[in-house]
């Protein structure tokens, strides 16, 4: 049973993989031509300054998010093992930028700005706004430490899970796949102590699940 939580926990954590390989393409073009759904929407639909200010703050981090997004790309499709080490290294020095942004004082006044302005906003805009809030709070929640390190794991541990499926190896994941584990429940305890740490990663996923429920699903 043990093994089977670690094994859905660790599934947890890395499935994002199969998102960045279909949006990769797409993503690089946003970094490079600077479009954001969001911030498109947002300049069309209405003439409130402080949403416009929060989308072109949420534009440039998801820029940054982009370029991480790319980053994983090409280490599961073109990078060489051997560049396993600085692309770990590239990955943490990036989300310890990216985490900076996503918890700053100014992202917050923005927020804030736009929460104010809500009765003139549409209801794509007041959903931006709610998401907006809720990573805010989430990310602030999140020591930067933490941050790095699921960064420097992602890059680790997919090396490592590559080596053990090549060679039929599971034991020899297992010391990477405990501190991924580990990192899960540390992100769990310092965002939402009041959930159970895998209610929590299943919430990121498909918000308002549980572990109760899918328990349910896959019993009937």
């Amino acid at each position: 049973v043990m093994r089977l939580h670690c094994v859905a926990t660790a599934t947890t954590a890395w499935a994002g993989t199969r998102a960045v390989l279909r949006s990769a393409a797409t993503l690089r073009n946003n970094v490079r031509s600077g479009r954001h759904f969001v911030a498109t929407r947002s300049v069309a639909m209405t003439q409130s300054e402080a949403y416009k200010l929060l989308a072109e703050e949420l534009k440039e981090i998801d820029a940054l998010n982009g370029i991480d997004s790319i980053l994983g790309w090409d280490e599961l499709v073109i990078m060489k093992e051997k560049s396993a080490g600085s692309r770990a290294a590239q990955k943490a020095a990036l989300a310890s930028v990216i985490h900076q942004r996503q918890t700053s004082e100014k992202l917050g006044k923005l927020i804030q700005g736009a929460e104010q302005e809500e009765a003139g906003l549409g209801d794509f805009e007041r959903a931006s706004v709610r998401d907006a809030r809720l990573r805010f709070d989430k990310k602030t929640k999140m020591p930067e430490e933490l941050a790095k390190l699921e960064a420097r794991l992602g890059s680790e541990g997919y090396q490592a899970w590559a080596k053990a499926r090549e060679n039929d190896d599971y034991d020899s994941f297992k010391p990477v796949l405990a501190k991924i584990v580990q990192l899960r429940k540390d992100e769990a305890k310092a965002v939402a102590p009041e959930k159970l740490p895998y209610d929590y990663q299943i919430d990121k996923f498909e918000r308002g699940m549980k572990a109760e429920r899918l328990a349910e699903i896959f019993e009937a």
